[in-house]
């Protein structure tokens, strides 16, 4: 959760004070200094690259810099999953927008984009709005200015530009301190231990409202990715399973799926305009599920039936639906719904040997594709400048990691810190 608490200054965090923070406040700025773009200042930025009197305000108040957050892929805010620690109160953890200018902000269209919703903090260069910045949600963030900073400091910005990194993941020399079969292994045992969870939950979910309903309602919530989760984990109170079911076993064969896509759509409502492809529309991810509910029909009602010891070609082609659901998207759904709800079933049966081949089966899966928000972990994960070999399970377990260390804190407690 995005904490609301007022902030006022930034303080970053040093290691090695490897500039002389104070000979040149009294020079005048030179015109030999770095241009002050955004570019510049996410350099800054990402790599923590000035003392700790940096960021403040007029008043000297302060904040520290726990985590400076991971630079953004795609629309949304330059840094995600920041934490920082005001000198009192709770951690802020969330998002940070990077600008030249303050009103850049609203200039760019983000104040009514819920993408940055989450975010905490708007560091600029000339704070040339008054007040702080206004997001989607209604909320008001504020606003740090580096040119007062700047002005005192000009003519050392270009040393700290290219001075190293002050601020690394303690993760960046796993591989070289544990070795190529530890990495692996520990992503392993932590992809194991969150498809365990997802098992569990999914266990509760079926004793609750059936198999049938609880890989329903598993699917709806492994096609409603991003903003749409909520939209399409509603489906199911709209269309209950058995609702469903129904209308499958009372249409014609060949009108199955469309009566089917019908009711699903239905559900939906006027949905609000998503940002993103117009490929994933949760009209598209549920006309998907369609497909997926005709095709798979016996199976909701008789688990026992789950060919575990099929090819993961075989699996993503089954759970696939055209150009509704691709291969990526097939394989994901496998990964969080139908393989640990297969698994849920034979345990609740006391069926041992066929939990244990669901099991081998999700380890044999090969990874959907890569995750965005895990570039930074597969970064420093490096052998030797290559990418980690990573399969469904080892991913997994990087998404276990980012989850429940990165963006909480847990550089240097984790497993490779």
């Amino acid at each position: 959760m995005v904490s609301s608490h007022p902030m006022t200054a930034v303080a970053v965090r040093e290691q090695q004070p490897n500039y002389e923070e104070g000979r040149a406040s009294d020079q005048q700025p030179t015109t030999s200094h770095p241009p002050l773009t955004e570019a510049t200042l996410v350099r800054l930025w990402a790599g923590q690259r000035f003392p700790a009197s940096a960021l403040a305000t007029p008043d000297g108040a302060a904040l520290r810099v726990l985590h400076p957050g991971r630079a953004g892929r795609g629309a949304g805010p330059d840094f995600r999953d920041a934490i920082i620690a005001p000198s009192s109160g709770r951690l802020l953890r969330g998002d940070v927008e990077l600008h030249v200018r303050a009103s850049d902000f609203r200039a760019h269209g983000h104040g009514r984009d819920a993408r940055y919703d989450r975010v905490v903090l708007h560091v600029v260069f000339e704070d040339d709005a008054a007040g702080g910045t206004r997001l989607a949600s209604g909320r008001s963030v504020p606003v740090v200015a580096l040119a007062p900073w700047l002005r005192r400091r000009a003519r050392e910005l270009a040393g700290w530009l290219s001075s190293p990194r002050l601020w690394r993941e303690p993760c960046h020399d796993a591989l070289a301190r544990l070795g190529r079969e530890e990495v692996p292994g520990q992503l392993a045992a932590l992809g194991d231990r969150r498809f365990a969870e997802r098992a569990a939950a999914l266990g509760e979910a079926l004793r609750a409202n059936g198999p049938a309903e609880a890989l329903y309602r598993a699917l709806l919530s492994g096609l409603g990715y991003g903003v749409d989760r909520p939209l399409l984990e509603g489906v199911a109170s709209r269309l209950p399973w058995p609702a469903l079911a129904a209308l499958l076993d009372s249409a014609p064969a060949d009108r199955r799926v469309a009566a089917a896509e019908t009711a699903l759509v239905g559900t939906l409502g006027a949905a609000p305009p998503a940002g993103g492809r117009p490929a994933n529309r949760p009209e598209r991810r549920v006309a998907g599920l369609a497909r997926l509910a005709a095709r798979h029909r016996p199976l909701f009602e008789r688990p026992a039936a789950f060919d575990a010891d099929a090819r993961p070609r075989e699996l993503a082609a089954a759970w696939s639906a055209g150009e509704l659901i691709g291969r990526s998207r097939a394989i994901e759904l496998l990964v969080n719904a139908v393989l640990p709800w297969a698994a849920a079933c034979a345990e609740e049966r006391g069926d041992e040997a066929l939990a244990g081949r669901v099991r081998a089966c999700y380890a044999r899966l090969p990874r959907p594709g890569r995750y965005g928000a895990l570039a930074f972990l597969e970064e420093n994960l490096k052998d030797g400048g290559r990418a980690l070999p990573l399969d469904a399970r080892a991913q997994q377990g990087l998404l276990a990691l980012y989850k429940t260390e990165c963006t909480q804190g847990g550089c240097g407690r984790c497993v490779f810190s």
